[in-house]
């Protein structure tokens, strides 16, 4: 599926006006995940990381982008969060951990998951299955 105009913008400006701001701010919500392309060069991306249970959480609330397709091929990936700077690795969460985790966020998030997967709580577990497939989300292990 060809990436949307809104997706678009955002990629082109959103991305690199929050990545700056979230290195400027050392926040300790908003990361930094650079991952390795098949070359080996890197590339970054901002996005959000979730406390949930002292576990930190990474989702794909755009659906498979790029960063998601690197962290299932098992690519090396660093997050810059605060000041710390770590190398991480990304551990997928399917079947029942996937649909568990969509279970919490759609309680724990409810404006993000309404607004990025259009769903309340509580969801039902054939949504949870189904939003664990099309918005994959990553245990970060340290």
């Amino acid at each position: 599926m060809p990436p949307t105009l809104a997706n678009r913008l955002r990629m082109r400006i959103g991305d690199p006006v929050v990545k700056r701001m979230a290195r400027l701010r050392r926040s300790t919500t908003t990361g930094v995940l650079t991952t390795t392309r098949r070359d080996g060069s890197p590339r970054t991306t901002a996005l959000r990381v979730w406390n949930r249970d002292g576990e930190l959480a990474i989702v794909g609330l755009y659906g498979t982008s790029w960063w998601v397709r690197d962290a299932r091929a098992g690519r090396p990936a660093e997050l810059e969060l605060g000041r710390e700077r770590t190398r991480v690795a990304l551990d997928e969460l399917t079947g029942d951990a996937g649909a568990a985790f969509w279970q919490w966020f759609a309680t724990a998030e409810p404006h993000h998951a309404k607004r990025y997967a259009d769903v309340t709580a509580p969801l039902s577990g054939e949504d949870a299955r189904r939003l664990a497939v099309e918005r994959p989300a990553f245990r970060v292990a340290r």
